[in-house]
């Protein structure tokens, strides 16, 4: 519930499970894409990483980046940090 969400195409950081599901909803709405990860969660010290691309069922890649994230010691996820590439540079 009280998880942080940082994502360079939202002006403020978001809070918690609701806010983040609202993002998703409103980018899901301007976009028809699958979110593709890229190779597997790799980890260390309580911190996640991640690639991942956006891509149409077409086959087109509208963009690609990098997850990284913080657990708690329980293994719950406290934040999350978005990096996103620019169109095509997987």
């Amino acid at each position: 519930d009280n998880v942080i969400y940082i994502d360079p195409h939202a002006p403020d950081r978001v809070r918690g499970i609701d806010g983040m599901q609202a993002l998703m909803e409103r980018f899901r709405s301007r976009f028809d894409h699958k979110l593709e990860p890229e190779g597997t969660v790799d980890m260390h010290h309580n911190v996640f990483r991640l690639r991942w691309r956006l891509q149409r069922d077409s086959g087109e890649i509208l963009s690609c980046g990098l997850m990284v994230g913080d657990l708690t010691d329980a293994g719950i996820i406290e934040r999350i940090v978005q990096f996103v590439d620019a169109p095509n540079a997987a």
